[in-house]
This record gives structure tokens, C-alpha cells and sequence, in this order.
């Protein structure tokens, strides 16, 4: 199975449920809408964008999963916190791996 397909799948399998009710106000559906944003937009390491690297921003992830920005950077943090994602800041943007 492709790379992205594996991604997919494990966002999918994901059992977010403790992340969720740890609070934020954020839906298990949105939470995993986001990390499947997220995935979609991770680096496959073949188009100089390294493997598992995702830069794309909160407007764009926002605008793909049908949800506002707010959420999304509720989302996010969750994610975050729970060792789901981690945010590493690069000059100008944010990244997660």
C-alpha cells in the first residue's frame, strides 16, 4: 500500500476517543478531519518536502475539512497535546511531523 494510503488508513483506525474527552471542545470527527488533512499534506520525501512533514496552513486544512479556523487550531492543539502531532516551528510557519 502507497505511502499516503498508510497515512490514511491510520487516521482512520485512530482511536482518538481519550484525546477528545480530555476537553477542547473538539468532535472526534473533527479531530480526525484535521489529522487527515494533516496526513494528506504530509511530505512523501520525494518532492523535497521531508517524509511526514506537513506545512500546510490553518485556512487551507480549515477550508478541506469544512470547519473554522478556530477549530481547527482547537484541533490542533489537541492533537498536540496528546503526542498525536508535533509542532515544530520554522522561520515564518509552523510544521507538523
Amino acid at each position: 500500500m502507497p505511502g499516503h494510503l498508510q497515512r490514511i488508513a491510520a487516521v482512520l483506525d485512530a482511536d482518538l476517543t481519550a484525546v477528545v474527552e480530555s476537553g477542547a471542545g473538539v468532535t472526534i470527527m473533527a479531530a480526525k478531519l484535521v489529522l487527515l488533512s494533516v496526513a494528506n499534506h504530509a511530505g512523501r520525501g520525494d518532492d523535497g518536502t521531508p517524509e511526514g512533514v506537513c506545512s500546510a496552513g490553518i485556512e487551507t486544512i480549515a477550508s478541506e475539512v469544512g470547519g473554522s479556523r478556530r477549530t481547527v487550531q482547537r484541533a490542533l492543539k489537541l492533537l498536540e497535546d496528546a503526542d498525536v502531532l508535533v509542532r515544530s516551528q520554522e522561520p515564518g510557519k509552523a510544521v507538523w511531523i
